[in-house]
């Protein structure tokens, strides 16, 4: 296992661009966790109403990121009905959200390990059942995310395109 730098980096905080970001001022700081207190991890979504503007390539390599830096990662594949997190991480999953959803398998089944200590929660694809969860399947689907946030720093969320329910509700979880 590969040692942390983590105590040799300040993590506690991030420069997030905003609508006034120039060279000067690159944008605002905000605090992330750096595993240095028990706190609910920082949950970052990526997101657009547009499909195949690279939202999973940002997505995996945020998570690979923050995981090089020594943050214990969760990557979640959101994107549940046309899902493919695990295909850019390299990685094959057993399960994957399908199952966890509809209560087979637990979320300790469905993570994978990836790359540079981030964790993957895979969605399935080409799942038309998954791609429009209902509000019950999206709660029990964030319950199951609830019970191992505690062993991650941060959680990087790839949602799907668009503005529908789903896109819209990972977005705002």
């Amino acid at each position: 296992m590969k040692e942390s730098n983590a105590a040799q980096t300040d993590l506690s905080q991030m420069i997030v661009p905003d609508d006034d970001s120039t060279t000067e001022h690159p944008g605002r700081v905000v605090s992330i966790n750096a595993g240095k207190q028990p706190m609910a991890p920082t949950v970052i979504a990526v997101t657009s109403g547009k499909g195949g503007v690279g939202k999973t390539n940002i997505s995996v390599n945020l998570a690979i990121a923050l995981g090089k830096q020594g943050l214990r990662t969760l990557a979640v594949d959101a994107d549940l009905g046309l899902a493919n997190m695990d295909i850019i991480m390299g990685v094959a999953p057993t399960y994957t959200a399908a199952e966890l959803v509809t209560g087979e398998v637990d979320v300790e089944d469905v993570l994978i390990e990836g790359p540079e200590n981030v964790w993957l929660l895979p969605g399935a694809s080409g799942q038309h059942d998954l791609a429009n969860l209902d509000d019950r399947g999206r709660r029990a689907f964030f319950d199951a995310i609830d019970t191992v946030e505690d062993r991650f720093d941060a959680v990087v969320v790839d949602t799907g395109a668009g503005v529908g329910s789903n896109a819209m509700g990972f977005a705002s979880a």
